[in-house]
């Protein structure tokens, strides 16, 4: 790719794949060198990308709630028990850093460690082309995952912006055991730290398992070929599921050492079977997620005429073949999920973006037009998106008007993010409204979903917000509602928020 005629390589500096640490004392300050152009033109891209949703807390309602929950376990509550979700705990945790300054503040810092995570997991990227023997693309691959993210809700702090570094540099490290003898001994550690670090991205969330499976198979299978012997591929193997699983087994002990280890198994591994009735408008989101991942596959196959002259092809062309069966795989989570929200292809970006090096670095010009657009269109994205959903500024009336107090606040339907900013209780641990709202949780959350809301509604919280009628939402449960607020409750008013109304009813009699 070229930038005013200059290739981007070039711009970024060319950096030895394995970046050595013990080749004398010049070498980490030399590859620092070489690293800080490349770095410096990644930062301004992925900024430049984001920041026109920098301290919006509305980007996204999945990353509203993981803020929600993080300033909870700061406050001493237990995910699973005070504040329900099935996600794993790894993925709270992260937000936890964020989660202890103030709301604001709050949002603007997850949005920050974000970037950083994007901008680290680009860099693997370039690092994993390179290794593929595709340098001429690699700068260009990256700075597609960068851009791309945008178009399917991946520019704020969705699960994938974090744990897709985490299996970049597994990769990067299975690819070390692509290059190293057989028989070497860090060729087997760099399979093992691979596993490890696929075991920490399982705990963000579990669709990694997958991948993952791929990784360690293709390890054994590393195993046997330098072997050809079954006993130690099979300890190999045995090493890697126990490592993969260890910080699973970990969060696991934990619960059990707090008397609460039922309702984390229930949560993480039982819940998501007991969903009933079909996703609302799933086969319009899977034709907007076909064509938001189409593009980026099709590079990545597109038949590009390979170099083998190289001493090293048969060693690139491992490495590729092992990166589209990556690609293949993470496509296939995908399907087999099978709801199709948009930012349910953002781990299939990873793995595309790196295979798309190939084709970028050979078509240079139609690769340098293709991100131009696709900066374009990312933004043209997020402002869709501010215009759906709304923004701080259109928020922070509904904000000022609940105001800061002890007095419980319920969203029945509406963004969590107003827990958060105006510091009120929630009324329920099952606090992500879909949770209570939505056909297909009714027997899923571990309560049953009516007699939950029954239960919030004779606590009588001060506040009540709903939204209009959402796709999917179960009707007995919204007469409820309004069976309640026509008794006990007056509307406050009708705020836009995006594309739909928010109602605010108050409590009557509530001077909190």
């Amino acid at each position: 790719m070229e930038f005013s005629g200059i290739p981007l390589a070039d711009m970024a500096g060319q950096i030895n794949p394995t970046l050595p640490l013990s080749h004398g004392r010049s070498s980490f300050p030399s590859s620092l060198a070489r690293l800080s152009p490349l770095l410096l033109l990644l930062g301004c891209v992925a900024i430049a990308a984001r920041i026109a949703s920098c301290g919006n807390p509305l980007i996204q309602v999945d990353e509203q709630f993981y803020l929600l929950v993080a300033r909870a376990m700061v406050q001493g509550q237990h995910l699973y028990v005070d504040i329900w979700d099935r996600k794993p705990i790894g993925l709270f945790l992260l937000y936890w850093p964020a989660a202890l300054l103030p709301a604001q503040a709050a949002i603007i810092a997850y949005q920050a460690m974000a970037t950083a995570f994007v901008i680290g997991t680009a860099l693997a990227i370039r690092q994993i082309a390179r290794q593929a023997g595709w340098t001429s693309g690699a700068t260009a691959a990256a700075i597609f995952y960068i851009l791309w993210l945008n178009v399917a809700d991946g520019q704020g702090g969705q699960s994938p912006v974090f744990y897709n570094l985490l299996m970049a540099g597994a990769v990067l490290a299975i690819l070390r055991t692509i290059r190293a003898s057989p028989g070497n001994r860090q060729r087997r550690n760099a399979g093992l730290g691979a596993m490890a670090l696929v075991g920490v991205a399982i705990q963000i969330k579990y669709n990694v398992l997958f991948e993952g499976m791929l990784f360690g198979l293709w390890l054994c299978y590393e195993e046997w070929r330098a072997h050809r012997r079954l006993k130690p591929v099979i300890g190999l193997g045995l090493s890697l599921i126990g490592i993969a699983l260890a910080p699973t087994i970990a969060a696991g002990l934990y619960y059990l050492a707090i008397g609460h280890f039922p309702e984390f198994f229930f949560a993480n591994f039982v819940s998501i079977f007991h969903r009933s009735g079909s996703v609302p408008d799933l086969g319009h989101n899977a034709i907007i997620l076909t064509l938001i991942l189409a593009p980026g596959i099709a590079l990545a196959f597109w038949p590009v005429p390979r170099d083998t002259s190289s001493a090293s092809a048969d060693r690139q062309v491992r490495t590729a073949l092992f990166l589209r069966l990556w690609l293949i795989v993470a496509v296939m989570a995908v399907v087999l999920f099978g709801t199709y929200f948009e930012h349910y292809g953002l781990p299939v970006m990873l793995p595309a973006a790196c295979c798309s090096a190939r084709f970028l670095g050979s078509y240079r010009r139609i690769g340098a037009s293709f991100l131009i657009l696709l900066a374009i269109g990312g933004q043209f994205v997020i402002y869709q998106n501010d215009r759906r959903f709304g923004t701080g500024r259109t928020l922070q009336p509904i904000v000022d008007t609940i105001g800061k107090g002890s007095g419980r606040l319920y969203v029945y339907s509406g963004p969590p993010a107003l827990y958060l900013l105006t510091g009120r209780p929630p009324a329920s641990p099952w606090a992500f409204p879909d949770h209570l709202m939505r056909i297909t949780e009714a027997q899923a959350v571990g309560v049953d979903t009516a007699k939950e809301v029954d239960r919030i509604l004779a606590s009588r919280p001060e506040w009540i917000v709903t939204m209009p009628l959402k796709n999917g939402e179960s009707l007995p449960i919204r007469a409820k509602i309004y069976r309640a607020v026509d008794r006990d409750y007056h509307a406050v008013g009708d705020f836009p928020l995006g594309r739909r109304p928010l109602t605010l009813f108050r409590r009557n009699g509530a001077n909190g």
